[in-house]
């Protein structure tokens, strides 16, 4: 498909490019669960990365970037990649590195996932969570996420709310 990147490019990067300490996909790329799964094992050094919009990383995909990227800092999911509420206690469970963390729309965190993120991801500056979260997510963000100096939360596409905290 063009100048598209797909599985195959991913993985080409993960074989030669292990010493990436910065990743970022683009969009529309078609990554998939696995070329998301070969950056995570052959790129372990990793903290910055930038999935895209529409790059179908799904759940397995992200559960093997938190499980094998444990020094992410930064991690930003486009919208539309499927990773779901496993995906995100995934990024819970082991990344507690992150400092700042994206997740756009329709990824279907939803309210436990949200809750996992927010109790144990207790090092975040900076959160952006553009996904429906539900009153119990919101409300575990505003207990749990203390160290908050900016957040934005926002189910209906560009109309969030911002606030800084500082």
């Amino acid at each position: 498909d063009g100048n598209k990147l797909q599985a195959n490019g991913a993985e080409a990067i993960a074989a030669q490019c292990t010493a990436l300490q910065s990743l970022s996909f683009g969009s529309y790329n078609n990554i998939g669960e696995a070329g998301a799964t070969a950056v995570a094992q052959g790129c372990k050094g990793l903290t910055s990365l930038d999935i895209g919009d529409k790059n179908n990383i799904g759940e397995a995909g992200l559960k093997a970037i938190a499980e094998n990227c444990l020094a992410l800092t930064f991690l930003k999911i486009g919208g539309w990649n499927n990773i779901g509420e496993a995906g995100a206690r995934a990024i819970a469970e082991h990344c507690e590195a992150l400092t700042c963390l994206s997740i756009g729309y329709e990824n279907n965190i939803g309210e436990s996932g949200a809750r996992a993120l927010a109790e144990n991801c207790t090092r975040l500056t900076s959160l952006s969570i553009l996904d429906k979260i539900g009153g119990a997510g919101i409300q575990a963000v505003m207990e749990h996420c203390t160290a908050l100096s900016s957040l934005c939360l926002s189910p209906l596409g560009g109309s969030g709310r911002q606030w800084q905290t500082r």
